[in-house]
């Protein structure tokens, strides 16, 4: 279930379940960030004969979920066996979207690599 306080008024319903990369965890995000996700695909893909190529394979990574009233939001189930998240699972927060791992298995926040961090500490400097 998604905390009450991720749950404001004007916040989306529906959302795409990615999966990870490494298939270890999911990546949760609304339409409109994973339309312009597919949308920075095509711009970037050199060959646009490939497009239809890419999107297939993407369309295989992405599931489109909504929450239902009580704030649920229902996991593909092919998805949770490949992450083996089964019947609990740990959120983690990412502004715009949210990791859903198996618990236990969640990378901690406050484990940053020193580039990372170098990287965010010179971008907060431009705000």
């Amino acid at each position: 279930m998604t905390p009450a306080d991720w749950r404001v008024p004007g916040a989306p319903t529906r959302f795409c379940v990615v999966l990870s990369p490494d298939g270890d965890h999911l990546l949760v995000c609304s339409e409109e960030i994973y339309g312009a996700f597919l949308q920075e695909l095509r711009d970037q893909t050199a060959d646009k004969s490939m497009i239809p190529e890419i999107e297939r394979y993407a369309s295989t990574l992405v599931r489109k979920v909504c929450l239902d009233k009580v704030g649920r939001l229902p996991l593909p189930r092919e998805f949770t066996l490949q992450a083996k998240i089964n019947d609990h699972a740990e959120l983690v927060g990412r502004f715009s979207r949210f990791e859903v791992w198996p618990v236990g298995r969640a990378k901690a926040p406050s484990v940053v690599s020193a580039e990372a961090a170098a990287f965010v500490t010179s971008k907060l400097k431009d705000l």
